[in-house]
């Protein structure tokens, strides 16, 4: 098969309306020329994100990320930390977009001036910090997060009882203004809090927020439900080897 080069984008790609329709990952299907594996990390300039650096030995690859797992990573401080050299990575990309690299080709202006690499993902890791207070500050009026004397007063614990379950990752916690808040489904009588529990040091050192997501997010390998629904359908085995591949990724 002959390799396929890209053209150029129309220069008036940038004023093209974008129409987001959402749909579930569960229901799609890849098609590809490629038997196995997939050309992800591209350094030809064939491919449409591949690094435009002029010289191949300076081409850095490219990375694909679902934007909702880097934002919800971002909403972490210690996965924050923990990004290392994706850090950079994403900065880099980050400075190409901004700088006009994926604009019009015809700017008479040129580029846009572009912020410094920290600055730019300082940014981005501010807007993902705060629409993940947002989010959590909605779940705390919905009564689905609770503070820590709430929770140990729904499960008849002390709060010594609260702190070693804590230790020992049989439950967590997110942080909303520097408040611990604990997901109101341990005390819920819906589940099994033994399995819950079990789930949750399955989960290991993720961030609670990490967590969070995992357990109230639509699985595949769950047929498409999330794992507290399949933990109150008694697929707890399932659960279980979600959780543990989840925290291996």
């Amino acid at each position: 098969m002959s390799r396929l080069i890209l053209r150029e984008p129309p220069a008036d790609l940038h004023q093209t309306p974008l129409t987001v329709v959402e749909i579930p990952a569960s229901s799609l299907y890849r098609i590809s020329s490629h038997g196995t594996g997939e050309p992800y990390f591209g350094t030809s300039q064939a491919n449409r994100f591949d690094d435009p650096s002029a010289s191949p030995a300076g081409r850095f690859g490219t990375c694909y990320c679902a934007a909702d797992e880097i934002l919800q990573a971002l909403q972490d401080r210690s996965a924050l930390q923990a990004m290392g050299d994706l850090q950079q990575q994403i900065a880099t990309l980050i400075h190409f977009v901004i700088s006009g690299g994926l604009g019009s080709a015809n700017d008479a202006a040129g580029p846009a001036q572009a912020p410094s690499e920290t600055e730019g993902f300082e940014a981005l890791a501010q807007q993902a910090a705060a629409r993940g207070q947002q989010h959590f500050a909605a779940l705390v009026e919905q009564g689905e997060l609770l503070t820590p004397t709430e929770l140990a007063a729904r499960l008849g614990w002390t709060r010594q009882a609260l702190s070693r379950a804590l230790s020992a990752r049989r439950v967590f916690y997110v942080e909303l203004e520097g408040r611990r808040c604990y997901p109101a489904f341990f005390a819920d009588p819906t589940y099994e809090r033994r399995q819950l529990e079990t789930v949750s040091r399955a989960l290991g050192d993720l961030p609670g927020a990490t967590k969070l997501r995992f357990m109230t997010s639509a699985k595949g390998s769950l047929g498409g439900l999330t794992p507290l629904q399949a933990l109150a359908q008694g697929q707890v085995g399932e659960v279980l080897r979600t959780a543990q591949g989840f925290a291996e990724r």
